[in-house]
């Protein structure tokens, strides 16, 4: 696209540009869709067993995912009050 254009044409080759980016994209979605799912569940496996290995290596007793949500909710009050104050 250049400058010396006219604006009718400029419109329309935008136009084409941009209903050719849509359709690679809605061809893509599908297969998109499933690698993100299938990363986001690696990813929460991942996360679930790294929390189990800290709350093993933190403490003498075994620390439990209540005690992690109960930890969790104070800091968020905590700092929910420190910008409030």
């Amino acid at each position: 696209m250049t400058k010396e254009m006219r604006p009718s044409h400029r419109i329309d080759v935008l136009t084409d540009a941009l209903l050719h980016y849509g359709k690679k994209t809605s061809d893509k979605i599908e297969v998109l869709i499933v690698e993100r799912l299938q990363k986001a569940q690696q990813t929460e496996k991942d996360a679930e067993r790294d929390l189990r290995n800290l709350c093993e290596c933190i403490s003498s007793q075994p620390v439990d995912m209540e005690s992690v949500w109960l930890w969790q909710a104070e800091e968020a009050q905590y700092f929910e009050n420190e910008l409030i104050n």
